[in-house]
This record gives structure tokens, C-alpha cells and sequence, in this order.
């Protein structure tokens, strides 16, 4: 079963708690776009998603994940965090492999994603430098690999929803024998 609410206590101003369960797949991603879009809408920039219930993420979900963050910095520097408590091992492991914490903050507590987002620098593109400089600062590299595997994953889903929309047209069968292709 999937479901996805918002929290109706405000705890920091211009900010939205939405809380998931179940599966964040392919059906449910719509469902997960309107909520964000509802959001922003309602002038609401600062992103809190509390994944802590989700049993699963796929692809279409995670390309929402990434829509929600370009579309709150397109309105006015909003920011998105995502809450998943450590006992969720199969979502930050699919997280941890498509590299979602190198653009996305991830939390694991509602608090501390709150906390976080009121101490925060005003914009999440101030608070990327920010991160960027200290890894320079520390001797390493930002990770730049995982925002583009999020983008790729974003990309994805905006061309399944294009597929949803427009039907395939029929492709030629296939030539029996190569020779014939000669």
C-alpha cells in the first residue's frame, strides 16, 4: 500500500513535511509529483519527504526526487531534504548507489532534517558551494558522479512519462535471415 501525506505542523516557515509509505514506484510517481507541484504552488520551497516507511524506490520515483529539487530551486531557492531512518536499508541502499546524497541531503530523523533546513544557508545552491568547499578544504573531491547519475534518473522519468503519453508506432518485423538484409 503507498501513501503520502504532508504534516500539518509548519516547524519552519516556507517549509512542507510530506510523509511516504509503501512503494515510491512508477504508479505511485504522479501521486508524489502533484504533492510537490501542490507545494511550491502553495509557496512552500523547502522540501521535507519522510521516507522512513518507504519499502521501495525505483527510478521513475527517484527522477521525481530529483524534478522536486530543480523545480524548489527554480522557485525562489528552496531547497529538498529526504528523511530515512537507518533501519530502511533497501532504500538508502538504492539510494547510495544511484549517488542520491550528493544532491539531496539525506537525514535520519524528521528533527534533524528540520534542524537542518532552519540553520541551513538561505539557499540549497549556497549550502552546495558550501559542502563543495569543505571537501576542497579537507583534501577530497565533491561527488559530482551521483548528481549525474540523479539527472539520468530524472531524464528517465520525464521520458517515461512521455511514453505514457504518446503510443509507440508499430516497428517493421524483423528480417528472418541475415542474408536478407544484404
Amino acid at each position: 500500500m503507498f501513501f503520502i501525506g504532508e504534516d500539518a505542523q509548519q516547524e519552519v516557515p516556507g517549509a512542507a513535511l510530506l510523509i511516504a509509505s509503501g512503494e515510491l514506484d512508477y504508479t505511485s510517481s504522479p501521486l508524489l509529483r502533484r504533492q510537490v507541484l501542490d507545494q511550491l504552488a502553495g509557496g512552500r520551497t523547502n522540501l521535507v519527504f519522510d521516507f522512513s516507511e518507504v519499502t521501495f524506490i525505483d527510478s521513475t520515483a527517484i527522477g521525481e526526487l530529483v524534478g522536486a529539487f530543480m523545480r524548489a530551486q527554480q522557485a525562489g531557492g528552496g531547497s529538498v531534504r529526504v528523511v530515512c531512518a537507518s533501519h530502511n536499508e533497501r532504500v538508502l541502499r538504492i539510494f547510495d548507489i544511484v549517488g542520491v546524497a550528493s544532491l539531496i541531503p539525506l537525514h535520519r530523523s524528521r528533527e534533524e532534517a528540520l534542524l537542518a533546513l532552519a540553520t541551513a544557508p538561505h539557499t540549497a545552491i549556497g549550502s552546495e558551494l558550501e559542502r563543495r568547499r569543505l571537501a576542497r578544504r579537507e583534501g577530497g573531491r565533491p561527488a559530482l558522479a551521483g548528481a549525474a547519475v540523479a539527472r539520468t534518473y530524472a531524464q528517465h522519468a520525464a521520458g517515461a512519462r512521455a511514453e505514457e503519453r504518446e503510443p509507440r508506432a508499430p516497428q517493421p518485423p524483423a528480417p528472418a535471415h541475415l542474408d536478407e538484409l544484404a
